[in-house]
């Protein structure tokens, strides 16, 4: 019976597709002024309204060959943060990477001050 069990999860596993999101050492990792310098659409963070939130927050991405976020772990910040900081990060779009002018994967961690974000809305 456990032999059974051992070679019918062998065989789940052969049939799996490679998860994305999971990390790959082969894919290159950009620093954040550059991940936030090469951005085409940024989205601001939409701050939960119980308390004022400021600070820093990251992201750590994957960005595909098309310049879309592909995957998103909260990297730093308030643990109240994280759900609306996530769904802010993956609405981003980027310029997508190349090498020898193919485009490709990459990593980069998004930084983002919420004080800057707060300062610039005006106040009711």
């Amino acid at each position: 019976m456990v032999v059974l069990s051992v070679l019918a999860e062998a065989q789940g596993r052969r049939n799996r597709r490679p998860d994305p999101c999971r990390h790959n050492p082969h894919i290159i990792t950009v620093s954040p002024r550059v991940l936030k310098d090469r951005a085409t659409q940024k989205v601001d963070v939409r701050l939960p309204k119980n308390g004022h939130w400021e600070g820093k927050v990251a992201v750590h991405m994957l960005i595909d060959e098309d310049g879309n976020v592909l995957c998103a772990w909260y990297k730093q910040g308030h643990p109240m943060l994280r759900k609306a900081v996530l769904e802010a990060a993956k609405q981003w779009t980027f310029k997508p990477f190349t090498l020898s002018d193919v485009p490709v994967k990459f990593y980069g961690d998004l930084e983002l001050d919420l004080s800057e974000q707060t300062e610039k809305k005006p106040s009711v």
